[in-house]
């Protein structure tokens, strides 16, 4: 039989909805302490007042925050649409949390190579780690023709040898830990399954090992499952066919992590991927293109590329 597995974006609006800002453990996030807020303040500084901005691939609304920042810190009046393949609704999901993104529209289950907005729509565009999992040779024409004359784009990609990138596969790693044979997930089920001394035993046992192996850098996925573990296995009131359906759900919950850790290791550019986009942006009319590494506050790690420019006058 088949093994069914969600959909890339099925993938990224489970991640979304789950209440995530960024896209991964240390990546950007929106206290503008991250070393990016200069990059995205410089875009907002080139806009006229009420300048409309389109950002791709959005998710919950990390880049709008900063440019709301910068607007705000430059006197400066923008509106943002962000779009997404993802379901995404920031403002519900988020809450509380979703301060610093007043006036921005949020448009989920959009295609980034088909967008429906008609052409000039707007007078500026960001990316975050996003654009690269698009079909370029359809979403950079699409992103120019939606762009004003002169109007300048930002876009931020994933670095092949980010920390970012390692964190990714260290989490991937991680996953297959806590579903191995003799894993914390599968030791979970043989106790719902099968309850006995013998199966809490191998539970606590996998449990140590785990965090023995682990210690401090639990990812967030991992913290997740475990405090999902607790609180299944300490729910006696709770029927037990209930906690075995959402052990089943835990379970899928893992392989759609892996997988969307997977797309995003996949997606980081070396050197050749970042220089065959800007010349895909070259050919297909961009003017102005500069492409440069990006690197973390203390100028150490390079953590993605920044590829700029304008769609043509």
């Amino acid at each position: 039989m088949t093994e069914m597995h969600a959909s890339n974006s099925e993938l990224w609006t489970g991640y979304w909805q789950s209440g995530r800002i960024d896209t991964g453990m240390g990546a950007p996030t929106d206290n503008g302490k991250d070393g990016f807020s200069a990059f995205w303040q410089m875009l907002v500084g080139e806009l006229p007042d009420d300048a409309r901005i389109i950002d791709l691939g959005t998710g919950n609304g990390a880049v709008p925050r900063h440019l709301n920042r910068a607007a705000k810190c430059l006197g400066k009046t923008i509106s943002i649409i962000g779009i997404d393949a993802a379901s995404i609704d920031p403002t519900r999901t988020l809450g509380m949390d979703a301060d610093g993104l007043a006036g921005v529209t949020f448009i989920g289950d959009t295609d980034l190579t088909k967008t429906g907005f008609g052409d000039g729509s707007f007078q500026g565009a960001t990316s975050q780690f996003a654009i690269e999992h698009a079909e370029a040779g359809k979403a950079v024409p699409e992103l120019l023709r939606i762009l004003d004359s002169g109007a300048p784009f930002q876009l931020l990609l994933l670095h092949a040898s980010s920390p970012l990138v390692l964190s990714f596969v260290r989490q991937i790693g991680e996953i297959d830990t806590l579903m191995a044979d003799d894993g914390l997930v599968p030791a979970m089920r043989h106790v719902l399954e099968e309850p006995s001394t013998r199966a809490t035993d191998a539970l606590e046992k996998a449990g140590r090992m785990h965090m023995e192996r682990y210690g401090e850098n639990l990812s967030p996925i991992a913290e997740e499952i475990f405090a999902a573990v607790a609180i299944l296995i300490n729910s006696a009131d709770v029927p037990l066919p209930v906690r075995r359906q959402a052990a089943s759900r835990m379970d899928m919950r893992l392989k759609d992590e892996q997988a969307r850790l997977h797309q995003l290791a996949r997606a980081a550019m070396d050197e050749n991927a970042a220089h065959d986009l800007r010349d895909l942006f070259q050919t297909a009319g961009a003017a102005s293109l500069a492409l440069e590494r990006m690197y973390d506050e203390d100028e150490r790690a390079v953590l993605g590329w920044a590829l700029t420019g304008q769609c043509a006058p």
